[in-house]
């Protein structure tokens, strides 16, 4: 017998969050990609590798989420200083 549920199928609007999360990750991602080909500066890319790995976490119903997340968004505000 266990006490917590081996799987943990997050509520819709935890899935709708992640799809959102993850569009705009892949957005970042991409065109920060690009960026990188013309010579700019590599930030766009990582932030949305860091929006990826996050909406992957929340897909999965993982705390460690909300922590990734934070991180990106204290490395945004680092970064317009």
């Amino acid at each position: 017998m266990t006490l917590l549920p081996t799987t943990y199928r997050s509520p819709w609007p935890v899935l709708l969050l992640a799809l959102i999360i993850g569009l705009i990750g892949s957005i970042l991602f991409f065109g920060g990609a690009y960026l990188i080909y013309v010579g700019g500066s590599p930030y766009y890319a990582l932030a949305g590798l860091g929006l990826l790995a996050t909406a992957g976490l929340l897909w999965r119903g993982s705390v460690l989420a909300l922590w990734v997340y934070v991180v990106v968004y204290a490395t945004t505000l680092l970064w317009a200083i």
